[in-house]
């Protein structure tokens, strides 16, 4: 018995993501992912006899047809998570995963990326953008690029925030990010995260903004946003904010600038304080990649996480 065919399991895994907390755009290029590789290798064909040598010449096959090395990272990455899917689900065996590891960045990509990437800011182009013409924007645009600026939250992290995210822990005021409400995910699992607020933060606000939402019968801290917008929850605020900074005269050195400037303003931010990069990691969401880490760290308390974070990233302007 040849066992479950690639177009039947495609047909299978892709019903998962019906029900999963995810953007339309981002199911959209998983589903073309999953059935781009069982088109090409032949939906009647046993998903048993699917190897790493198939899953290679698909991605040389779109190399082929000109697809950039990001393209095809994302593409293998869906796949990856089709076959992990196939070998829970008791549909293959569990063991090596023919999409891991498919596309790699060569030095010269990796150098190009960073340099053609988004900048951060520096203190000159944030007294720019948190200047005069900063009251001028709309309050919710400009409560965006404050917790943009002070959390390093993604744009979608924080596009999605409900009024419920917002808890206290260790006795300080937080932002809970998980993808724990309807219409909410995360990109990692390391995603999933609480920020202290940042005092500035509660000088501004934020708090009060919180509570008159609460009053009007609200549940989303931007009441703009849209769930399942096909780009992402903050799509509205990435725009308004480019724009934005834009008409303020804020233009790149090499690379590209935007709200994801901002997380990378506060990255760096905090480690040239000095701040280690286990807080870092932990008050931004990023994976450490390190393995000991992760089987024997504990996460730091708000407490711990404010001590190190917030008098880093305190700017001035």
């Amino acid at each position: 018995m040849a066992g479950i065919t690639v177009g039947e399991a495609a047909r299978k895994y892709l019903l998962t993501l019906d029900s999963a907390l995810l953007p339309d755009k981002t199911r959209s290029q998983k589903r073309a992912a999953v059935n781009g590789f069982a088109t090409w290798k032949g939906l009647k064909s046993p998903l048993a006899d699917c190897t790493r040598t198939d899953v290679s010449e698909w991605v040389q096959s779109l190399r082929a047809a000109q697809l950039a090395t990001p393209t095809l990272a994302n593409k293998t990455s869906y796949l990856k998570a089709f076959f992990a899917w196939a070998q829970t689900a008791g549909h293959v065996p569990v063991g090596d995963n023919p999409a891991q590891g498919q596309v790699k960045y060569g030095v010269r990509e990796k150098r190009l990326r960073r340099k053609l990437g988004f900048e951060a800011f520096n203190p000159e182009q944030l007294a720019v953008i948190y200047g005069p013409a900063f009251a001028t924007l709309r309050k919710d645009i400009q409560l965006g690029a404050l917790l943009g600026l002070y959390t390093g939250a993604r744009v979608s992290e924080l596009g999605q925030l409900r009024l419920d995210d917002f808890v206290f822990q260790d006795g300080l005021p937080c932002i809970r990010i998980s993808a724990e409400g309807l219409g909410q995910s995360l990109k990692t699992d390391a995603s999933e995260r609480s920020v202290p607020l940042h005092p500035r933060l509660i000088e501004w606000g934020v708090l009060r903004h919180v509570e008159s939402l609460r009053k009007d019968g609200q549940t989303r801290l931007f009441p703009r946003t849209k769930v399942g917008s096909v780009n992402g929850h903050g799509n509205f605020l990435s725009a308004a904010f480019g724009r934005y900074i834009k008409s303020v005269g804020i233009e790149p050195r090499v690379g590209k600038v935007g709200f994801h400037s901002l997380r990378k303003t506060v990255v760096q931010t905090m480690q040239s304080a000095g701040v280690p990069s286990e807080y870092r990691a932990q008050f931004v969401g990023h994976e450490l990649g390190d393995e000991h880490h992760a089987a024997y760290s504990r996460r730091y308390s708000m407490l711990e996480l404010a001590n190190k974070a917030h008098a880093a990233v305190s700017f001035d302007f």
